[in-house]
């Protein structure tokens, strides 16, 4: 038997207005995030989101340092799949960090996954299929290190992506030494050269957080490095990049603080045109306020209110979560301590627009989120305007119970959006409505171990003025003017000037076989003229197997029109909530022809005894007495002329033998029963 049902599901991507505030929700299980971080010296850990099926739905990848990595592919309705099989990741283990990027310009993203003490970093490709294959040592990537974060980045305008690699303590303790840095550069066809010593650019403090950033807005991204220990090896380092060389400018600028440094938030948290800078710390997270002629960055963390001197940061990003135009921030914690090690609760800071933050953490339930958290990325997930946030959590071993935390942002804000995707050299962007702007920029890779690779997120309060344009500044310090866009939609923009929309649509297949799902791609031209790319995604679901049911029938009873002879089994189809209906086993059981009523069970075993008729239509009166004559049982029914089992409840009936009358159609029979 076959029977296929195709349901067509349009996903919209308007938003209408909504409330005021701010909620996440942990959403890791009903979701299907599972997966654990173990390192005995509790570092490792990270996230990214990036889209490795081209489908343009966020998905998501968790480095998970001695455990393997693992892959979630996002299912298009709040749900993923575990595909770290079928991608090739299953032996991709004792990692720390990750990044992704289209390192040679196929349109598929690949992975750059840092790893631990004396292994070469790893350079995975994708195939375009859904696999991603090592290619590290034919690409030049043999440098052996214990490799931390890594970042992407144009540094020298060529349009393809570099790759900078934090390297963590050359022993054992701090005291030892930190190990120098890399700088990967892209050659073209997936070959890469270390130049970082060239360059002057292989620091050897204790790197474990680095952001390429055009920091002082000169169209080249700099490179900003986090070091631990800062104040026994090296102090976090600022190397402005003045093409074909850099110069170390973080004594000069402010920005050479000598902390723990794990992470680094970028972002205009305070809409004034330039990047700002907010790095996680064991203590203390400081946050740098670029000044206005991008030279000079001032320490803005307690007057801010987002210090966080009573916990140890890690993973962190400056985003508008709540749509109002300005940047927020959250921070993941987890205690780094001599002896012992406690989870910590999370923290968001609501932004107020006037350079200070509120920690709004328990009334948006990030304070309810506990854990040990390590690195942390964000992307929308759901598409539904609103950024979500994935954490990692770490544990010494298998025994731990941390976990990976999917926390869904139930979007409360009254605002609007935009997401744009963007090509592999696009540097930064900047939107105008009437009299206000948004400044982004590219993410590529930042917070602790992690990624948001993501499209481009901008918010705005609603209602709010148009779109006037978008102004975009690529790597070679040329720019384009993007206008006609409007909000509450996902779009993508080309270097030439063009831009489209980006739709979706779900096709679902009720079968009796699942079927892995197909992304299929159409560009066409809508009504006024606009290109739109319209992504199908096709799956083919299994029908929900529902509990038997049992018909007991006479020789020659009617069923269904038909008049049964012998044993069969039909399907019923039955409507329920999901997408496919169920399917319903129906068995035919023929009872043997009698001449006349028949009684069973018997002995009554049970509560239940049925009386099998002759034939049915008629009157059916039954009496049972005790064998001391007294009348217990007295039933009279009208047989309808398809029914052929009549069952009676025998619960008030103590044990002993019975005598049974029945008088059917005019004729009396007598029956000895046995209640046990």
């Amino acid at each position: 038997m076959t029977r296929t049902f195709a349901i067509m599901l349009w996903c919209s991507f308007a938003m209408l207005p909504a409330l005021t505030g701010q909620a996440f929700r942990d959403v890791s299980e009903a979701a299907g995030i599972d997966a654990k971080a173990i390192d005995p010296i509790i570092m490792a850990g990270g996230a990214v989101w990036f889209d490795y099926n081209n489908d343009r739905y966020p998905d998501l990848l968790l480095t998970n340092g001695k455990a393997t990595t693992s892959l979630f592919r996002n299912n298009w309705d709040g749900t993923f799949a575990d595909v770290s099989e079928s991608a090739g990741l299953l032996n991709v283990a004792g990692t720390m960090g990750a990044v992704s990027g289209d390192f040679d310009n196929d349109g598929f993203a690949d992975l750059f996954i840092t790893t631990m003490k004396s292994t070469h970093n790893r350079l995975l490709r994708n195939n375009g299929a859904g696999r991603f294959i090592d290619v590290s040592v034919s690409a030049g990537i043999t440098e052996t290190s214990f490799g931390a974060s890594a970042a992407t980045g144009d540094y020298d305008g060529d349009g393809d992506l570099d790759i900078y690699v934090t390297n963590y303590l050359a022993g054992e303790n701090a005291q030892d030494g930190g190990q120098p840095n890399f700088l990967y550069r892209n050659d073209g066809n997936f070959t890469f050269t270390e130049v970082a010593t060239a360059l002057e650019l292989d620091d050897d403090g204790c790197g474990l957080g680095a952001v390429f950033s055009d920091l002082n807005n000169d169209g080249r991204p700099d490179l900003y490095v986090a070091n631990d220990f800062g104040y026994l090896i090296k102090p976090n380092a600022y190397f402005q990049n003045e093409f074909p060389f850099f110069s170390q400018k973080a004594e000069d600028n402010g920005t050479a603080a000598t902390i723990n440094a794990m992470g680094i938030a970028k972002g205009d948290y305070d809409n004034d045109g330039d990047i700002d800078l907010y790095i996680t710390n064991i203590r203390e997270n400081p946050l740098f306020e670029n000044d206005a002629a991008r030279s000079f960055f001032s320490f803005r963390s307690f007057a801010a209110g987002v210090a966080l001197p009573e916990l140890t940061s890690w993973g962190t990003s400056f985003t508008d979560f709540d749509l109002d135009g300005y940047l927020d921030l959250i921070v993941a914690n987890g205690q780094v301590a001599e002896e012992l090690n406690k989870p910590e609760a999370q923290r968001y800071f609501h932004n107020k627009g006037d350079g200070t933050f509120t920690d709004t953490s328990v009334s948006s339930g990030i304070d309810d989120i506990v854990m040990m958290g390590r690195g942390l990325a964000v992307a929308d997930y759901d598409l539904d305007g609103y950024p979500d946030v994935a954490i990692n959590a770490v544990q010494p071993d298998i025994t731990g119970s941390e976990t990976a935390t999917l926390l869904h942002n139930v979007g409360t804000g009254a605002g609007q959006w935009l997401a744009i995707e963007v090509p592999v050299n696009t540097l930064n962007l900047t939107l105008y409505t009437g009299d206000q702007s948004w400044f982004r920029e590219v993410d590529g890779g930042s917070s602790y171990l992690s990624h948001s690779a993501g499209p481009i997120h901008f918010g705005a309060p609603s209602p709010g003025a148009p779109i006037d344009s978008l102004v975009v500044t690529f790597t070679d310090r040329q720019t384009q003017t993007f206008t006609d866009l409007t909000w509450n939609r996902l779009m993508g923009i080309r270097s030439d000037g063009t831009w489209y929309l980006i739709s979706h649509k779900t096709r679902i297949q009720c079968g009796e076989a699942a079927t892995t799902p197909t992304i299929d791609a159409l560009w066409q031209t809508q009504a006024n003229g606009r290109e739109e790319l319209l992504l199908t995604r096709t799956e083919t679901i299994l029908f929900p197997e529902l509990e038997e049911q049992v018909v007991e029938l006479s020789v020659g009873d009617i069923y269904r029109g038909l008049a049964r002879t012998q044993d069969a089994v039909l399907v019923d189809t039955i409507a329920g909530d999901g997408p496919c209906p169920g399917l319903r086993p129906v068995r035919i059981k023929v009872l043997p022809a009698i001449g006349q009523p028949l009684v069973y069970p018997n002995p009554i075993i049970s509560d239940q005894l049925s009386l099998q008729l002759p034939r049915g239509g008629g009157s059916l009166k039954v009496n049972m007495w005790t064998s001391s004559g007294a009348l217990v049982f007295n039933r009279f029914r009208e047989i309808a002329t398809d029914q052929r089992i009549v069952p009676f409840t025998m619960s008030s009936l103590p044990p002993g033998a019975y005598l049974m009358r029945l008088e059917f159609a005019g004729v009396v029979t007598y029956h000895k029963l046995i209640r046990l």
